[in-house]
């Protein structure tokens, strides 16, 4: 089987890219045909065993988030070229973009089976960052906040329904996608990297470097999207407690400014794997999230959750199992479970162990081979009609 993703980002730092790096690795290993067509800075082919990558220069960039851009000019003669020279069984694109346009394209001249993944909350996105703008004139607009994720909505509606399967990485998510989509939902989970992940590497010093008490922790984006203004506000009055923040994003400097969290930048790799399983419990408030893959990552380092009701994350938490799923936004509720995981030693360990345990469940092995079998039913119902 020879497969072509496209995906307008891919060496940037965000769950999207993160995805289908791994689905890299996992090719290269099973020495698995793979071509990544991927927006870029500059235009390069990098081949790796029987994958190749292939890095396309953006010429006029349109920038949705600082790790997410589009080319407003969409069409690209070489790829068409290079599809008329190369055959390819299946075109699997992860974003709606740029690389997405090329690909319906592609799939249309050169007749290959197409399919989609819905991995982002776009509409929600613009929501949140339109209200961010509106809260900072204080005036009362948030008919124009809903009426942009209506306008996002129906790009997206025209965009996916061009497509006969579309998976989502929720149960969540899908069902979101089945009330507004004419296309077949099917899912395409995430996984983590058990070994990378781990309560292994906790280091008791890490507290001692910074002076802190019990930790609750946050990784992720520090955008308005992730509903962090919340999640400080909850934290303002809690005791012997210390948050702190992984990541970095256009919201960080007024967080700061406003907060007696720890923001410690953006990290990666081993450090923070050791931040993840230094730290006492991990929270994360997003309600745009169709997944969450920090969510995931904190649990197979020995975490209890905490997460909001609304989203693909709550999937992941079983409630008062391994952490708590939360109503979202509620203040008092929040607060309270924040408390008593504070207060309570023996319950966040017996949590942490059942998140370990969850988590071993969901490796990236499983996940790809599962994305395999969805590959060929669709191709095995492809070429009966």
């Amino acid at each position: 089987m020879k497969i072509a993703v496209f995906t307008d980002t891919y060496d940037e730092i965000n769950g999207v890219a993160s995805v289908y790096q791994k689905f890299v690795e996992y090719c290269v290993d099973r020495n698995i045909h793979l071509e990544v067509f991927a927006l870029s800075k500059k235009t390069s082919v990098e081949e790796k065993n029987n994958v190749k990558i292939h890095r396309i220069k953006i010429l006029i960039p349109m920038e949705v988030q600082p790790d997410l851009s589009f080319d407003l000019i969409w069409l690209n003669p070489k790829l068409i070229t290079y599809f008329k020279n190369n055959k390819f069984d299946l075109i699997h694109v992860a974003t709606p973009g740029t690389m997405g346009l090329n690909a319906l394209l592609l799939s249309k001249i050169y007749k290959i089976p197409i399919i989609a993944t819905y991995h982002t909350h776009i509409p929600e996105y613009v929501k949140e960052r339109v209200n961010k703008i509106i809260s900072k004139t204080n005036l009362k607009l948030n008919r124009i906040a809903n009426s942009s994720e209506t306008i996002a909505w129906e790009f997206m509606k025209v965009y996916y329904n061009r497509f006969k399967l579309v998976l989502a990485p929720s149960e969540y998510t899908k069902k979101d996608l089945e009330a507004k989509l004419k296309a077949e939902i099917g899912t395409f989970s995430h996984g983590v990297d058990l070994n990378l992940f781990s309560p292994k590497r906790r280091n008791r010093e890490f507290k001692e470097k910074y002076n802190l008490k019990v930790i609750a922790l946050y990784v992720g984006r520090i955008a308005a999207e992730k509903n962090l203004d919340f999640l400080t506000d909850v934290f303002k009055d809690a005791k012997n407690s210390s948050l702190v923040l992984v990541g970095d994003g256009p919201h960080k400097s007024g967080l700061e400014k406003n907060s007696n969290a720890l923001f410690l930048g953006f990290k990666k790799d081993e450090e923070l794997a050791e931040i993840y399983a230094s730290s006492d419990f991990f929270v994360f408030p997003s309600t745009t999230d169709s997944f969450g893959m920090v969510v995931l990552e904190a649990m197979a380092s020995g975490l209890p959750v905490l997460v909001s009701d609304k989203g693909g994350p709550r999937e992941i938490v079983l409630d008062k199992i391994n952490g708590f799923v939360l109503k979202n936004n509620d203040n008092k509720e929040w607060k309270e479970k924040i408390e008593l995981m504070i207060k309570d030693e023996k319950l966040r360990k017996k949590l942490g162990v059942m998140s370990r345990e969850l988590a071993l469940r969901r490796s990236w092995n499983k996940v790809f081979g599962d994305l395999f079998k969805t590959y060929e039913k669709f191709l095995k119902e492809h070429k009966a009609t």
